[in-house]
């Protein structure tokens, strides 16, 4: 730090980055006084929409609704997200690939997305017979 600050020695940050074996982004965020580093987890969690509680919470509703063969499709899904967020009076919503990132999360709840009825199922007449 000396040697780069003094007029003197005329050095310029790479030259005094080679000489000291160091990083020059080091130098640099020493003389602009720059907080220490956030881990990349800690900066997710704050920009999430939904807190943990939130997210456990629509974790289970969608398994709810996959045992009771309801489908729960992006837009659903999307739907249930916003009025968790507006229960906690956040006039903000998700963001539009946030599904994506919550199913990085929650692998398990990536397969019970919306099913295609059954071949059976759409041919037959009487639809009771599928219905449990």
């Amino acid at each position: 730090m000396e040697a780069y600050k003094d007029p003197i020695s005329g050095l310029s940050l790479r030259a005094a980055a080679s000489l000291y074996h160091c990083n020059k982004d080091s130098i640099t965020h020493h003389l602009n006084n720059t907080p220490e580093h956030r881990y990349a987890p800690d900066i997710y969690i704050d920009r999430q929409r939904l807190s943990l509680a939130e997210e456990t919470a629509l974790v289970s509703h969608i398994r709810e609704c996959y045992q009771s063969i309801l489908p729960v499709d992006v837009k659903l899904f999307y739907s249930y997200a916003n009025e968790l967020l507006r229960a906690r009076e956040d006039d903000k919503s998700v963001r539009k690939n946030w599904h994506y990132k919550f199913y990085e999360r929650h692998s398990s709840v990536k397969t019970m997305r919306a099913r295609p009825i059954e071949k059976d199922r759409l041919i037959n007449e009487n639809a009771d017979d599928y219905i449990k």
